[in-house]
């Protein structure tokens, strides 16, 4: 039966919401198991990932760096792993930007995937997605109403990539997962072969609908109307997507027009400042290639020195990245003299949070650069008196150490 009117689908929604509020869902296809399509040897797909998270979930690539999940889906230190050219790869998720405002997370990969990734549909140009033909995939429980157990059809077990159609019935507003596509498991016969519904394992997967060839990213699974552990998805049961359309702009603003391994621009704001020199140093001995500014594999000092040399275009000692080292950083790093979990702009120039004697020498050996001139670099700082007890007591323990050192 359909629903007359979308206030009461949005009460079911959110009743199954209070039922079932992160779970994951997989592909059911048609009264027929022989139905499903398997689709994990199909290059078209090789941008819908698996997810290690919530016991397995779905994702699809927007980026070679970038995938878009379900909100309940994205956890940093999961991994999304694709089958590229016929090779499983896997990536770990870095960085995760969830949606205030639905059941949608943008992750940053640890590096390229390589993959272009899937452009979104846009109704301006297309029409609105209602009563379009969509293509669901994703990596949940298959199973159909008349041979599934508890557990899913073991014929296709949850990780294994699969695409099914359905046509997208209408849109509509859930408090819980934001604006959504709704799509129906329509009973044989009703002039539908085929029809697919997701089901455990799927939520995060692409809802796609295809234009001259091409398929356009228009939905993100996140939730069935209904929840029996025991019999999979039955028919008249709802679907729900989130709709990417009305989510593209924020979407699109948390994704790098341009990697970070070219720009140095790691938090992605437009510019390349002190605070990207100070994700560099946390980053470094990571395996997070964003980071990788030198291209050599690895995140190190030499991304440092890349980063200032090669992108920012200036040297060790510039404290206010105006392009010179003179007195203006030394005063930044005199009054700064002592601190901790201090950065870049405070006069940290090794990264390692405090501002001391080490960066005090990192300034003085290129005091001068970008003013044409040789200049003398200032005394050593006076630290305030808390930092003096502290500096005292490290100088005797020095001393005490090299006593023991020549045998005192």
């Amino acid at each position: 039966m359909r629903f007359a009117s979308f206030r009461i689908a949005s009460i079911l929604l959110a009743a199954v919401s209070l039922l079932l509020p992160a779970q994951a869902w997989g592909i059911v296809v048609g009264d027929d198991p022989n139905l499903h399509v398997v689709a994990s040897s199909d290059s078209n797909y090789a941008g819908v990932a698996y997810l290690s998270t919530v016991g397995g979930a779905s994702a699809v690539a927007i980026n070679p760096w970038y995938i878009l999940t379900a909100g309940h889906a994205a956890s940093t230190g999961g991994t999304a792993t694709f089958t590229i050219n016929g090779t499983k790869q896997t990536f770990i998720m870095e960085d995760v930007f969830a949606s205030s405002s639905a059941d949608l997370a943008v992750v940053r990969l640890s590096r390229s995937t390589g993959l272009t990734g899937y452009s979104f549909y846009d109704p301006n140009v297309y029409g609105s997605e209602v009563g379009q033909t969509s293509i669901i995939a994703g990596y949940g429980m298959s199973g159909t109403p008349a041979t599934v157990q508890a557990g899913g059809d073991p014929n296709f077990p949850r990780g294994t990539l699969r695409m099914g159609y359905n046509k997208i019935d209408s849109s509509l507003y859930s408090s819980t997962y934001g604006q959504c596509l709704k799509i129906t498991f329509d009973y044989p016969g009703l002039g539908v072969t085929k029809e697919a519904m997701t089901a455990l394992g799927d939520s995060g997967g692409p809802l796609f609908i295809q234009e001259s060839g091409q398929l356009l990213l228009a939905g993100i699974h996140v939730a069935v109307a209904r929840y029996d552990p025991n019999h999979w998805p039955k028919y008249n049961d709802y679907g729900y997507d989130v709709r990417t359309s009305y989510y593209s702009s924020w979407i699109n603003s948390k994704v790098a027009s341009t990697p970070a391994t070219q720009t140095g621009d790691f938090n992605n704001d437009g510019v390349t400042n002190a605070s990207d020199i100070d994700a560099l140093f946390a980053h470094r001995g990571t395996n997070d290639l964003w980071y990788d500014v030198s291209g050599d594999g690895n995140v190190s000092n030499a991304d440092v020195d890349t980063l200032l040399h090669s992108i920012i275009g200036t040297e060790y000692g510039d404290v206010n990245l105006d392009g010179k080292v003179n007195i203006s950083d030394y005063n930044i790093l005199a009054s700064d003299y002592g601190s901790t979990r201090a950065g870049w702009a405070m006069g940290d120039l090794n990264g390692d949070g405090v501002v001391n004697f080490a960066d005090y020498q990192i300034m003085e050996e290129y005091f001068g650069y970008g003013t044409g001139e040789s200049l003398s670099m200032p005394s050593v700082p006076i630290p305030e008196p808390a930092t003096c007890v502290l500096l005292t007591s490290g100088l005797l323990l020095l001393g005490r150490r090299s006593q023991l050192r020549r045998g005192a």
